[in-house]
């Protein structure tokens, strides 16, 4: 009787046990290829940037069951790990995932090369997958005021933040944006722009200070 009445006071947690171990994945994680940009990110006009990159996987597998990524510049041995690696799923239900800091100290360059980025699933199992990175060596010299002058061939783009940091906007400005008041008509939170310059084909995005739509005009 006793065996019996500790077996059915347990019978929530071994309910709650089964539950957690079922609802874990099987299958095994599969990556299909990497996106990668490096990014030239300025704090204000007269700082020099900081030098970082983003990587981001499409996956064929389940993304809710991803625990962490690793990348590692091949030729240097110069390692990343990110144990909190965002996860969303693309308008044309393509499961992704990736970290947008991978950073280098303070006027260090991203070093150009073959990388290799390894994911791992909370199952522990792995799938690795090579990928290239320009250099941001021509930019790091560069001050903020001297963009766009510096650069051949570039696209600019502009982004939108909220006062939280969150990205409501990115793309070409729009032609009847001509002073703050035109953005936030479109935008009523938006709090900080940012000018952005696509360079090496797309490779290299080069972030300019923020600017604060309260007190200063887009221009």
């Amino acid at each position: 009787m006793g065996q019996r009445h500790r077996f059915l006071k347990e019978f929530p947690a071994l309910l709650l046990f089964v539950f957690l171990v079922s609802s874990c994945s099987n299958e095994m994680p599969s990556m299909d290829y990497v996106k990668a940009t490096v990014i030239v990110e300025y704090e204000n006009e007269d700082s020099l940037p900081v030098g970082r990159f983003s990587v981001f996987a499409g996956l064929s597998s389940d993304s809710r069951y991803a625990k962490s990524i690793f990348v590692q510049h091949e030729n240097s041995g110069l390692e990343w790990n990110c144990f909190e690696p965002f996860l969303f799923t693309s308008s044309d239900s393509k499961n992704w995932v990736g970290y947008t800091k991978f950073q280098l100290p303070r006027g260090f360059s991203v070093p150009e090369g073959n990388y290799k980025m390894t994911y791992e699933d909370k199952g522990e199992n792995e799938v690795s997958l090579s990928f290239d990175l320009s250099s941001s060596d021509e930019y790091m010299g560069y001050k903020a005021s001297q963009y766009p002058e510096v650069l051949k061939n570039y696209r600019k783009r502009m982004a939108l933040y909220s006062n939280t940091g969150d990205l409501l906007f990115y793309g070409e400005k729009k032609k009847n944006w001509k002073k703050n008041q035109d953005i936030f008509a479109d935008y009523s939170n938006a709090c900080v722009s940012r000018d952005c310059y696509l360079v090496e084909g797309g490779s290299v995005l080069i972030l300019l200070p923020s600017v604060d739509l309260e007190n200063n005009n887009y221009k």
